[in-house]
Formats: structure tokens, C-alpha cells, sequence
């Protein structure tokens, strides 16, 4: 009797949460622990604001974490387990090369609309629509042909592959946005009027979404406020419906030093070390009793890989042509000083990089590849002078730079970027030792959303893209493959050879590119682990040889939080917990995270 009366009342409390036929249920370690308060606000800081609503044209990694907190997903990532798991499906099977997905009913819109099978396919169809050109668009093809998602009847969505895929579920992590908002956009004006929907300028009432919080307010150059969605789907094991908190807010500061400043001064409930300064920084704050939080320093090595790269479509045929010789590439691997680096910006907290896979990610890193700080590409400046030589340039000019034949210079200007406060450290360390072998070299700090992406993706009518080396770090992954959309040749972030939309490939990709796209495809193709394992070994291989990206270091993870912020303990000791998401800073990667987090004394 005691059992039916507690079923009962569950039943009743989810009722009364909104009458949903099938919620999504976060563990008990999401769920506060049985002691979650409801209500409040977290604040944390951003250097510039997201500078789009659109999730078709966002271009920043972070920007759209930020986006899933409102566009849901069929599956989401589980950075606590590292699979993948049913959110917008309450269920899926596999048969053959055929993926069905049984959708969750009772989800609404924020409008009130229900979210339907129409809605996924629909989606599907705009991400997949090369003129559209969505930031996700490698997710819809398969061995230069497209996927099919079709629908198979009110209940479920059916992906047709064209192989076989170990990650499949990778496939399905795309936002869905609502065909009945999105449908009549495109129908007045084709892919151009859904790439100019949704700006920050659009009133955030018409921004419609179904995840765990909804767009309140955007203030130019100010912050921007999300509210709690009152139709989310989802609740904690007691049945109280996520999210916990009312508002969340992302506040703008001009620069990193300033972000800090304003989370000691207690502006910000949440904030990411980055530079050992910014982990001492919060350290002395907390010691001197100025800021009541906690500081975890070093949980684990953060899953972000730092890179340089060089632009292969250069507008100067002569910069392009240097950037696609491999010993050009590995003459500025030989003037990165790693250690250097590390020792200036972390304190030594992180390791160098010299290749795709770090050897924090045990399953995969081949230690017989490439060991780091011994690698034939390691910071060796009379190395890079040899190969610069091999190239033509021999002797000096007035000014001290190297010369050709020709009498022509390497000149190269490296974009940074302005919130990453590592990216500011690395580039003038390098920049110095490749102006001291006689690189005419500089770097220029820009926001990533107005100046750096545009330069990187956007094309001149001739094919050219007009920038020549980039600092851009990339999110972590825990299996290769994922990686698809950086290796292979249609990747939305094969940034140092992009293909034009509406393109399958570069205009010219170099053989190891063409070789790199076949190893991600075939380690997908084969779910035997000692062939994905032989696989990743020569892909590994392949990428420190040839640099497709100079790679530099990955770096500690580090976080602080206000003590009044709850839900983070268990997370935090988990080393690829939810909140490993958010300290990669992006808070809005893991919403398992951030539906369950609260603040005490709201």
C-alpha cells in the first residue's frame, strides 16, 4: 500500500510538472542530492557575446554550447559516461545500416507547439542544404554522400547510412529548430533569408526553443539573460522539473583581465582559470578572504587542443604555396617553444601537443608515433633555419629578413584570439623566435566572432580566404573519428583547406588531406577495437607528419565557482564529469550540467 500511494504521488508531481507523457529522468548525480533549492540566478562572464541566434549560421564552438540551450538534440553527449544518450528520442535501434529513433512525446515548443517528427526531419533538411552551408553540415554526408533521415510515422525518425559507423550517434547531435517557425522563412526567401534570421537584433520573444532555458533579454555589448523554460521535458528522480534555476546570465567584460577582476570582485558566480596568473589570481582572493569560492586546480588535462595553421587558400599565391609545402609547415613547429609556454602561461600545469591525439587520451595515443617533448619536430630554431634554407631563403635583407631568390620575404600575420588569454601568451613567444630566424612575422588579437571567423570561412570570389595563420584551439573528443568534421575534406573545420558550400572538397586538397579523410572514414567504418586502434595509430601518424595544424599544447583544467553554487562536487571529482564541459569553457556543452546546478540562499 505504502508503494502505490509513493507511485501515486509521483505521478501526481509530474502531473503537476506539466502533464509530460514521457520526461526524461536525470540521475540522481544530476539531481542535487535531494537537496537542490529551486529559483535563483548564475552568472558567469563572457568576452563578447554570442554574436548570433541563428544556429545555422553560428560559427563559434562556444556560441553554439551556448545554443543547445534552447535548440535540443535528438541524442546529447554525456560527458559524466562519455556516450552518447537519448534526449529528444526516448529510445533508438540499430538495425544494419537503418537507425530508428522513438521520439519522447509531450515535448512543447516554447510557443506552446508541440515538438514532432516533422520538426527533426525538417531540421535535417536546412542543416543538410548545402546553400544553407550550417556549421553541421558534415553530419549529412557519409563518404561524399548525403545520409537519409526520413520519417517513418508520427513516433519516429529513421537515418539510413551509407556504411557502416562507429559513431553513429555523432549523427544526431545536430539542433532541431520548429518547422513551423523556420519552414515559412525559407519558403519567403530560400537559404538567404534562414541565413539572416535570427540575429542578436531579433525581439527574444520570436526566438522559439525547447531546451532548458529560453533567450530573456540581449544587451549589446552588456550581457545576455536566458530564463528558465517553463515547458522543458525534463525532471530530477524526486520529479521536481529541471531546471532548477530561474535565469541564468552572461555577463560581457572587454578583455580576460577583466573578467577576473570582476568574478574577485563578485560579480560572477563561475569562472575558468586559464593563465596560472588568473589560478593565482582567485587563489590570493580566496586566501585574503575577498571571495568565498572554491578553486580546483589541475583536475584533470582539459580535452581542447591548441593549434596554429596556415591558410592553403591565401589570396598572396606565393604565401599559399609556402603554406602547403610540409617543410614550411615543420619549420613552425620547430619554432614553437612548448615548454615555454606552458611554463609562462600555466605553470607548467599542462603538456605539449605534436599531434591529433594527446597522451592524456590513453585509449587512443600510439606513444610509438610520436613521444612528446622528443618529437623530430620539436622546438629546435636551427632546424627551422635549415628547412627555410632548403626552401630558397639564404640570405638577409636591410631589415633582417630572410630573402629568396626573388627577394622575396615570408611576411605572416597570425590571428588570435581575443578571449583565449593562452592564445595571447603562446603568440608573442612564438612570434619572436620566428622573426628571430628572419620571419617577417606579427599577430593581430580580434574578437572571434566579428573579425577572426569571417576571415577564416568566408570566401573572395576567386577561392581565396584572406588571412594567413590562425591560433584556434579545438574542442576535445574522446574518439577520433568525431573528429570528422576537422579531417575530413567537407569538415566545417578543415580551416587551413575549406571547401567552398556547396562544394564536396577543397578546390585542391593535398594527398595526405585525401589520406586523413579516408583514416577518420575507415576508423568509423569497422567497430572491431584492434582495427580502430591500427586505424588511429597511422592517422596519428599521417597528421605529425604532415601538420595539417601545428599542434601545441593541451593545458590543466581549472575551475572556481562561488561556494553558494551547488551540484558540482561530484561532478568535479569525476575527471570527464559534466562539468568538464563547461571548465572547457563553454558553459552550455554539457546542459546535463547546467538543468540540475543550483544556488543556495536565491
Amino acid at each position: 500500500m505504502r508503494t502505490l500511494k509513493w507511485l501515486v504521488l509521483v505521478l501526481v508531481i509530474l502531473v503537476g510538472a506539466g502533464a509530460l507523457a514521457q520526461p526524461l529522468v536525470r540521475p540522481a548525480r544530476f539531481g542535487g542530492a535531494g537537496n537542490a533549492q529551486m529559483g535563483g540566478t548564475l552568472t558567469y562572464g563572457l568576452v563578447g557575446l554570442p554574436p548570433t541566434f541563428n544556429p545555422f549560421t553560428v560559427q563559434s564552438l562556444s556560441d553554439t554550447y551556448i545554443q543547445y540551450l534552447w535548440y535540443p538534440q535528438l541524442v546529447q553527449f554525456n560527458a559524466a559516461s562519455g556516450q552518447y544518450e537519448c534526449y529528444v528520442c526516448v529510445s533508438y535501434q540499430q538495425r544494419g545500416l537503418d537507425i530508428t529513433f522513438s521520439i519522447r512525446s509531450g515535448i512543447q515548443w516554447s510557443d506552446g507547439r508541440p515538438l514532432t517528427v516533422d520538426d527533426i526531419i525538417y531540421s535535417a533538411e536546412l542543416h543538410a542544404n548545402p546553400q544553407v552551408n550550417s556549421r553541421q553540415r558534415s553530419l549529412f554526408t557519409q563518404n561524399g554522400k548525403p545520409l537519409r533521415w526520413t520519417r517513418v510515422d508520427g513516433n519516429t525518425v529513421r537515418l539510413t547510412l551509407n556504411a557502416p559507423d562507429a559513431a553513429v550517434l555523432d549523427l544526431a547531435t545536430w539542433p532541431i529548430v520548429p518547422r513551423h517557425i523556420w519552414q515559412p522563412i525559407f519558403e519567403r526567401g530560400g537559404a538567404a533569408a534562414v541565413n539572416g534570421a535570427y540575429t542578436v537584433s531579433t525581439p527574444p520573444a520570436q526566438i522559439v526553443g525547447a531546451g532548458p532555458f529560453l533567450v530573456e533579454a540581449y544587451r549589446p555589448g552588456e550581457e545576455m539573460v536566458l530564463r528558465k523554460n517553463p515547458n522543458y521535458w525534463v525532471v530530477d528522480e524526486r520529479g521536481n522539473k529541471l531546471p532548477y534555476l530561474d535565469r541564468i546570465i552572461a555577463r560581457n567584460y572587454a578583455d580576460t583581465n577583466a573578467r577576473l577582476a570582476g568574478y574577485i570582485a563578485g560579480q560572477l558566480d563561475y569562472f575558468q582559470p586559464l593563465t596560472i596568473d588568473e589560478v593565482q589570481g582567485v587563489r590570493q582572493a580566496i586566501s585574503a578572504g575577498r571571495l568565498d569560492a572554491e578553486l580546483k586546480v589541475n583536475i584533470t588535462q582539459s580535452a581542447v587542443t591548441s593549434t596554429i595553421f596556415c591558410n592553403f587558400q591565401n589570396p598572396d599565391p606565393f604565401k599559399a604555396q609556402l603554406c602547403r609545402n610540409v617543410n614550411f609547415r615543420r619549420a613552425l613547429s620547430h619554432l614553437v617553444d612548448r615548454e615555454t609556454i606552458l611554463r609562462v602561461g600555466l605553470g607548467g600545469l599542462g603538456r605539449p601537443l605534436y599531434g591529433p591525439i594527446s597522451s592524456g587520451n590513453t585509449r587512443w595515443y600510439n606513444p610509438n608515433v610520436f613521444v612528446e617533448g622528443r618529437t623530430q619536430f620539436s622546438y629546435n630554431p636551427q632546424r627551422a633555419a635549415e628547412l627555410l634554407r632548403g626552401l630558397g631563403f639564404t640570405r638577409r635583407n636591410a631589415q633582417g629578413f630572410l630573402i629568396d631568390a626573388q627577394g622575396r620575404t615570408i611576411k605572416m600575420n597570425a590571428l588570435v584570439v581575443s578571449t583565449e588569454a593562452l592564445q595571447k601568451v603562446a603568440a608573442p613567444i612564438v612570434i619572436e623566435d620566428m622573426r628571430k630566424v628572419g620571419i617577417d612575422a606579427s599577430f593581430t588579437v580580434a574578437d572571434n566572432g566579428s573579425v577572426i571567423n569571417p576571415a577564416l570561412r568566408n570566401f573572395n570570389p576567386d577561392g581565396t580566404r584572406n588571412f594567413d595563420l590562425s591560433f584556434t584551439d579545438f574542442g576535445g573528443v574522446f574518439d577520433p573519428p568525431t573528429r570528422r568534421n576537422l579531417y575530413n575534406l567537407n569538415g566545417v573545420a578543415h580551416l587551413w583547406n575549406l571547401n567552398r558550400p556547396g562544394q564536396p572538397r577543397p578546390d585542391r586538397p593535398e594527398t595526405f588531406e585525401i589520406l586523413l579523410d579516408k583514416l577518420v572514414s575507415d576508423g568509423l567504418a569497422t567497430t572491431d577495437p584492434a582495427q580502430r586502434k591500427a586505424i588511429y595509430d597511422r592517422f596519428q601518424a599521417v597528421a605529425a607528419e604532415n601538420l595539417p595544424l601545428i599542434y601545441l599544447y593541451t593545458r590543466g583544467l581549472h575551475v572556481s565557482y562561488k561556494k553558494r553554487v551547488g551540484n558540482t562536487q561530484d561532478q568535479l571529482q569525476d575527471p570527464i564529469g559534466a562539468f568538464q564541459s563547461t571548465a572547457n569553457g563553454y558553459l552550455g556543452e554539457g546542459i546535463n550540467f547546467l538543468d540540475t546546478i543550483f544556488v543556495r540562499g536565491n
